[in-house]
């Protein structure tokens, strides 16, 4: 193992935290999910993997939280059963990783995960390999995210510190895509390149002129998927008259530099987002407070007007953004990425068909879809687990997933499991692998943690009469 600059600078900050109050761990872990393209540790045996800083930090966050009395073995059983079928399906396909892909050795050809030649169609027979222990080291690390989650969710001294740290983290992300935007335009883009030191990828590429916006992650997709969960859990913040300032300000943030990366991810992500507010304002009484759609209809009229203003100052700029939607969207399909997206999509439904519904093992081959990834990974009784993960987030049939006055922990709660299940909306259609990644792990957590506790109150209403907390507990 080579430990790099941010492995040291994690490891330092990490001990630190063990004799610092528990959310400092926390913190900790959520920044280092910031830099999605750097490597903590390089690890030249598993075929060039690499430990990312957020696992790294992850590992002193588990650390922290056995090291805290309070939690116990109880706590640590409660966290388990909140996020149940997300570890049996953390579980499952990590175990799955090991045994299918040695069962089903040399029956099919596919695309391997990690692409060594610069080739995205050169197949090979499947086999095990270091990419399969890889997937499952990040699939358990998504599970522990979820429990470590809940586990500080249900602490109720730190439910403020953990909002305030998630909403430094969604700035943190603004100002690395400005400084991207910035040092692009001046000519010094190669300066991000330093927090971009992981074995991935680095895509940086440019449309009709305008620069795709990547932060310090490897692509501006994965940016754009980072950007969308924090803009829907400060949007449902702001929603919910939770910390309403500081929630829509990073709201709108997040929102124009999602529409400024040109990426298919963000637009698919926002698309999703707004027909989910749109049917709730529709069929849900009270599912969108009164001033929440006034502020939208304000700030929806004042980016028309800046567009109009731009257009008539630039009339070629209309037909160049124009171009850009339509290549993004409606003429991915016929590109060179869509066409390998396509056939990484096809080979999944084959490792699905081929293994009679078992699936040939995480990390075995690269897929374009989160669900194709799943099926051909972990086959039919992972995609149950993780079918029953989401139906347990989102609690479809609970009437505060849906209403605006759902406010307090629990309204934070829903926030975060809004945040969770709409971020996977882009990896529907651009998952690379069986892992759903950590940051849906981070938010599936907090959000059963911060539900369960809110749960508890309602059941026991007496032992939770002092807990209220001016601006989250009922506050407006």
């Amino acid at each position: 193992m080579q430990p790099t600059i941010f492995g040291f600078i994690v490891v330092l900050v990490g001990l630190v935290s063990l004799f610092r109050p528990i959310h400092w761990a926390f913190a900790l872990a959520v920044v280092c999910t910031e830099f999605g393209g750097a490597a903590a540790i390089n690890v030249p045996a598993l075929g060039g993997s690499s430990i990312q800083p957020s696992h790294l930090a992850l590992g002193f966050l588990v650390l922290r939280l056995l090291l805290e009395r309070r939690v116990g073995v109880g706590g640590w059983v409660t966290a388990i059963e909140d996020n149940l079928f997300l570890f049996a399906f953390g579980l499952y396909t990590a175990i799955t990783a090991f045994i299918l892909p040695r069962l089903f050795q040399g029956e099919i050809s596919v695309i391997p995960l990690r692409v060594t030649n610069g080739n995205f169609f050169t197949r090979v027979p499947v086999g095990f390999s270091s990419q399969n222990i890889t997937a499952a080291v990040y699939l358990i690390g998504t599970a522990l995210f979820a429990i470590s989650a809940a586990l500080m969710a249900r602490r109720r001294e730190t439910t403020m510190k953990l909002i305030s740290a998630l909403i430094w983290v969604g700035w943190l992300h603004v100002a690395f895509g400005v400084a991207d935007l910035v040092l692009s335009a001046a000519g010094h883009h190669e300066l991000l390149d330093f927090f971009r030191n992981g074995n991935y990828a680095q895509l940086n590429q440019g449309e009709q002129g305008f620069h795709r916006i990547a932060g310090v992650f490897a692509e501006t997709s994965a940016y754009s998927h980072y950007a969308l969960v924090f803009l829907v859990f400060t949007t449902e913040l702001w929603l919910r008259s939770i910390l309403v300032t500081q929630a829509r300000a990073l709201a709108l943030a997040l929102l124009t530099m999602l529409l400024l990366t040109t990426s298919t991810s963000a637009y698919i992500g926002v698309a999703a987002y707004s027909l989910v507010l749109a049917a709730r304002f529709i069929f849900v009484p009270g599912g969108v407070r009164p001033g929440f759609v006034v502020s939208s209809a304000g700030v929806v009229l004042c980016a028309a007007g800046l567009a109009l203003l731009l257009v008539v100052a630039d009339p070629r700029l209309s037909d160049r953004i124009i171009q850009v939607v339509t290549d993004m969207t409606v003429n991915k399909a016929t590109s060179a990425s869509g066409r390998e997206r396509a056939a990484w999509a096809a080979q999944a439904l084959q490792a699905f068909s081929a293994s009679h519904g078992l699936g040939v093992g995480a990390g075995s081959f690269r897929s374009s879809s989160l669900v194709y990834a799943i099926l051909g990974s972990s086959g039919l009784v992972g995609a149950a687990f993780f079918f029953l993960a989401l139906a347990n987030l989102i609690k479809p049939f609970r009437a505060s997933t849906y209403r605006a006055d759902v406010d307090g922990r629990q309204g934070a709660g829903v926030a975060a499991a809004w945040a969770a299940a709409i971020g996977l909306a882009p990896l529907v259609f651009t998952g690379t692998s069986a892992d759903p990644g950590a940051l849906f792990g981070l938010f599936a957590g907090l959000a059963m943690g911060w539900r369960g506790v809110a749960a508890l109150r309602r059941a026991q209403p007496t032992r939770w009469a002092s807990a209220r907390r001016p601006g989250l507990e009922g506050a407006t």
